[in-house]
């Protein structure tokens, strides 16, 4: 997920990201299932690296989501 969203967010040249969707709609285009995409957007909000508002996601810590990445 942490990669999806730098990925994403580097193309569209910004620190956000629009959702393309549900949960569901990114969890098929992931290839994951709803659940594993929801616990993924908790935890990263959680630590404080996203912030999440209806259909879009803001990088408040791109080099802690990038370290998240690689991990």
């Amino acid at each position: 997920m942490a990669g999806w969203l730098l990925d994403r967010a580097a193309s569209e040249e910004r620190g956000s990201v629009s959702l393309p969707g549900t949960q569901q709609v990114l969890a098929d285009l992931l290839g994951v299932t709803r659940v594993t995409v929801h616990r993924a957007l908790f935890r990263l909000r959680r630590d404080g690296l996203i912030e999440v508002d209806r259909h879009t996601i803001t990088i408040l810590a791109p080099e802690l989501l990038e370290l998240r990445a690689q991990g």
